[in-house]
């Protein structure tokens, strides 16, 4: 049975879990990833089944505009409705995951320094 050999474009259609499939040597892979891993950070790192899946929507998204952008940069070839389509559900999943930055909950100096071991004190 031969093996399943990863991919090396973006999908032209999304599937969840894609990103998982490409070839992470191929470098819009690792630009997805890094993407990705920034996107769950800027959302404060401990994300709802929901943040993560769209989430996995927007890296997509912005993986195939870059595609058809450099498509088009080489050839002079655009599908503009493809293009402005995608352009609109980028930035709809954007709004709904949200623009700003979420700061992640950090426990206060008093409560941490609290929850560190005590020094066990010397022997006499």
């Amino acid at each position: 049975m031969p093996r399943k050999v990863p991919a090396r474009a973006v999908p032209p259609r999304f599937k969840a879990g894609w990103l998982a499939g490409i070839d992470r040597r191929y470098a819009p892979a690792r630009v997805a990833s890094e993407t990705l891993a920034e996107l769950h950070s800027a959302l404060g790192g401990d994300l709802t089944p929901q943040q993560r899946l769209l989430c996995e929507r927007v890296v997509w998204a912005h993986a195939r505009l870059q595609q058809m952008e450099q498509h088009f940069a080489t050839t002079g070839q655009l599908d503009a409705s493809q293009w402005s389509g995608l352009t609109n559900t980028l930035l709809g999943l954007l709004r709904t995951l949200g623009l700003r930055r979420v700061a992640k909950d950090v426990p206060s100096l008093r409560d941490y320094i609290a929850q560190q071991p005590k020094p066990e004190e010397p022997q006499p």
